[in-house]
């Protein structure tokens, strides 16, 4: 798992082990996000709920309404 704070990458691979809890992951689906297949395999492992965010890429909170739309959608499933 890695983490991009301030564009400085930083991988967290070793504390998922640790997070009690469920797993949320937001993927921009445009060339460009940061999370690639290998990288959601890791998070698989796990069982996250994946957010795919449409016309996303590197920065998934743009376009914020289809940001806005995926997290909706997500916790109205759920409820």
């Amino acid at each position: 798992m890695r983490m991009h704070i301030e564009s400085q990458e930083c991988d967290l691979s070793s504390a998922l082990d640790s997070i009690r809890g469920e797993l949320l992951v937001l993927k921009g689906t445009k060339e460009g996000s940061l999370l690639n297949e290998e990288q959601l395999n890791l998070y698989e492992k796990y069982n996250p709920t994946i957010i795919r965010v449409q016309n996303a890429g590197h920065d998934v909170f743009e376009p914020r309404h289809q940001v806005k739309e995926a997290i909706l959608n997500y916790f109205n499933d759920i409820i």
